[in-house]
C-alpha cells in the first residue's frame, strides 16, 4: 500500500495508516520524501521522512536524522546556491552531517552554514575554495582516499577538533585548515599527501601529530613551515610512540620535521642523498 501526501504535507509528523506494509510518500516538485513502515493494525503513526532528488546528475538524499548525502559520477559539480535556493533549504530537517561522494563541490557552497557538525569526504570528493569556511559548529572532518580539499575550504572553523586523513592519496590546498583554533591532534596515515602553503597556519592549539609509519610521514610534501602541523604541535608520534630519535638514509623533504621539538637526535647513514629546507 502507498499513501501519497500532497505538497502541503512535506512537514507532516503523524498520519493514519491501514494495517500492512506501507510506504508513506510526500512529493514536491522533483523532490520526494518517504518512509517504509509495517503496522499490525490500523493506527496513527509518527512519520520520519527522508527526502531525495537530483541536481544535474548528482543524487542527493536527506534523512530524517539530518544526514545529507551527495553522490555524483566523478565529474558532477554541485553549485553554490544563493541563500534559500538549495533544494533542501525549505525542508523540515536541519542538516548536521554531510557525506560527499564522487563529485565536485563549487566554491563557497556551504560557507558559514550553521548546524553542520560533521563532514565525510568519501572517495573522489573534490572541494572548491571556501566550501565550509567559517562553519561555526563543524567539529569533525573525515577525509577518504582520492580527496582534494581546496583553498581555505575549512578555514576559520573554530570548533573543528578532529581530522582523519585517508589511506589513499589526498591533497590539501593553501590555508585549507588555517585558523581552526580548536584542533588538538591530527592522525595521518596517507601515503600520498601534498599540503599547500599555510594549510595549518594559526592552529595554535595543536598538541600532537600521529602517524603509523615513518616512511609515510617522510613522503608528505609540505609547501612551507605552517603547512606542517608539527610547526605548532611539536610532538610526532609513530605507532603510538613519541619520536625522539631518528636514524635514516632516506631523503628528507622540505619542512618534514619543522617545529618537531620532540626529536632530539638524528643519525644519517651513507645512503642519504638530500635534505630539504628547514
Amino acid at each position: 500500500k502507498t499513501l501519497t501526501a500532497n505538497t502541503g504535507l512535506l512537514g507532516l509528523t503523524f498520519v493514519y495508516v491501514p494495517a500492512g506494509n506501507v510506504r508513506i510518500i510526500a512529493t514536491k516538485e522533483n523532490r520526494q520524501g518517504y518512509e517504509d513502515i509495517t503496522v499490525t493494525e490500523s493506527t496513527a503513526v509518527q512519520v520520519y521522512l527522508s527526502y531525495q532528488g537530483y541536481i544535474g546528475d548528482i543524487r542527493w538524499h536527506l534523512s530524517s536524522d539530518g544526514r545529507l548525502t551527495l553522490t555524483g559520477n566523478g565529474d558532477s559539480i554541485l553549485p553554490a546556491f544563493p541563500e534559500g535556493d538549495a533544494p533542501w533549504d525549505d525542508l523540515p530537517i536541519t542538516i548536521s552531517d554531510i557525506y560527499i561522494n564522487d563529485c565536485i563541490v563549487a566554491d563557497n557552497a556551504f560557507a558559514g552554514k550553521e548546524n553542520i557538525d560533521t563532514v565525510h569526504l568519501q572517495s573522489n570528493a573534490v572541494l572548491g575554495a571556501n566550501v565550509f569556511k567559517g562553519c561555526p559548529e563543524l567539529y569533525n572532518v573525515y577525509l577518504h582516499e582520492n580527496t582534494v580539499v581546496g583553498e581555505s575550504a575549512f578555514e576559520g572553523c573554530e570548533k573543528l577538533a578532529y581530522i582523519s586523513f585517508p589511506q589513499g592519496s589526498c591533497a590539501l590546498g593553501k590555508r585549507a585548515f588555517a585558523n581552526c583554533t580548536a584542533l588538538d591532534d591530527i592522525h595521518i596515515s596517507c601515503p600520498d599527501l601534498s599540503v599547500g602553503e599555510s594549510a595549518f597556519e594559526g592552529c595554535t592549539t595543536l598538541a600532537a601529530v600521529y602517524t603509523k609509519y615513518m616512511d609515510t610521514w617522510m613522503s608528505i610534501r609540505f609547501a612551507n613551515e605552517t603547512a606542517n602541523p608539527l610547526y605548532y604541535a611539536g610532538k610526532l608520534y609513530v605507532k603510538g610512540n613519541l619520536l625522539t630519535t631518528l636514524s635514516t638514509g632516506d631523503p628528507i623533504g622540505d619542512y618534514t620535521f619543522v617545529g618537531c621539538t620532540s626529536l632530539t637526535e638524528i643519525e644519517f647513514d651513507e645512503k642519504l642523498t638530500s635534505i630539504g629546507k628547514a
